[in-house]
């Protein structure tokens, strides 16, 4: 179960820790304060998705940016993007990114989840607003 995320320089954020509470989290505040960044920041390291059309480090500098869980049993997942590091860290084995816009195997099967766990401000209710079509398409990404 996720405890905890850690953004440095992701964004908005120089650094920004949300313990996560096992049952119900909430995210609240003014527009433009970076609440939409702390989901860019879990689908970038969950996915290995880039976002785009926004600049995902906060400063353009050698630091670059980290995105870091804590999940339950002491795993900790890191997500380093700078000019000289990409790359994942799975407790205290590293990982080259793999340009496939996967993670790591086994940082998949930590994770354990796919585009389906994720949706966008704007989007409708999962699979309601597809045709029986789509939503064919959509089932073989559910382990």
């Amino acid at each position: 179960m996720l405890e905890k995320i850690i953004l440095k320089n992701f964004q908005r954020h120089e650094h920004f820790e949300l313990c996560l509470d096992p049952h119900v989290t909430v995210i609240t505040g003014a527009s433009n304060r970076g609440k939409s960044s702390v989901f860019r920041a879990f689908r970038w390291i969950s996915l290995n998705q880039t976002p785009r059309g926004v600049n995902y480090s906060r400063r353009k500098q050698e630091n670059g940016c980290e995105v870091g869980l804590i999940l339950d049993k002491g795993i900790e997942i890191k997500r380093i993007k700078s000019k000289t590091k990409n790359e994942y860290i799975l407790n205290k084995s590293k990982y080259e990114v793999p340009g496939n816009n996967r993670p790591p195997e086994d940082i998949a099967k930590v994770l354990n989840v796919s585009s389906l766990n994720f949706s966008k401000q704007i989007d409708g209710p999962l699979w309601f607003t597809l045709t029986p079509g789509q939503v064919s398409k959509e089932l073989p990404a559910i382990r």
